[in-house]
């Protein structure tokens, strides 16, 4: 968590003589320590202690790439974090996120949307996440505003004509638009192939625009 998270001065040794003064039981407990704290561990005086509670502080409003990768999942590196917060934008659509949508997302496969999926059904880690977002509010990525589809949430359902699931994602990502997994409000357009099903009935519903691929193609060029 304190090096993806870039908290300056806090070594391992820091971390480990934390763990064991009962200071640090969860990765939340860190945004809590306080100068007095620090004190009390060898080697440390006022104006260094000072110094570890503002490197703390500092990493309060993380990029939210780097927050996914403190997280420690299993085969999210770097650059897959980078991939995940463009495409979802916050931590809550990360965590509504099924196996299948998780696919959708460039370069992830099934092995690594499985151990997403898997590292947020244990409820400890829920349980830790939330509890150091009480203490850090992370950036988003920057939106592209001129892209096509900026903005724009799309529910796409069905079997498209030549788009395969993943392949339309990634032509409504590109041109700026989220792609979520099921329908609400806050969607924009539904995008239907054969045996739509549920999605589609809902969309007319909350009368949600309905288009097809040709017409999705037209909006993205």
């Amino acid at each position: 968590m304190k090096d993806a998270l870039n908290v300056d001065g806090m070594g391992e040794s820091i971390a480990c003589q934390l763990v064991d003064e009962g200071l640090v039981k969860t990765p939340a407990d860190i945004f809590s320590l306080t100068a007095d704290d620090f004190m009390r561990l060898d080697g440390f005086a006022e104006k260094s202690s000072r110094g570890l509670v503002d490197a703390i502080n500092a990493v309060r409003n993380p990029e939210l790439y780097r927050l996914i990768f403190a997280l420690g999942i299993r085969h999210v590196g770097e650059r897959t974090a980078k991939l995940l917060a463009a495409r979802y934008g916050g931590i809550e659509p990360l965590l509504a996120a099924s196996e299948e949508e998780l696919q959708g997302v460039r370069e992830i496969g099934p092995e690594v949307a499985r151990s997403i999926r898997e590292y947020f059904e244990i409820p400890e880690n829920v349980v830790n996440l939330k509890n150091i977002l009480k203490f850090v509010e992370p950036v988003p990525p920057k939106k592209n505003a001129a892209a096509p589809l900026a903005g724009k949430t799309f529910v796409i359902t069905g079997t498209l004509p030549a788009l395969s699931r993943s392949d339309a994602t990634r032509l409504v990502e590109d041109a700026g638009g989220r792609v979520a997994s099921s329908v609400s409000k806050k969607t924009d357009y539904v995008v239907v192939g054969e045996d739509a099903g549920s999605k589609l009935a809902k969309a007319r519903e909350l009368g949600i625009k309905v288009i097809d691929e040709a017409e999705l193609r037209r909006l993205v060029s």
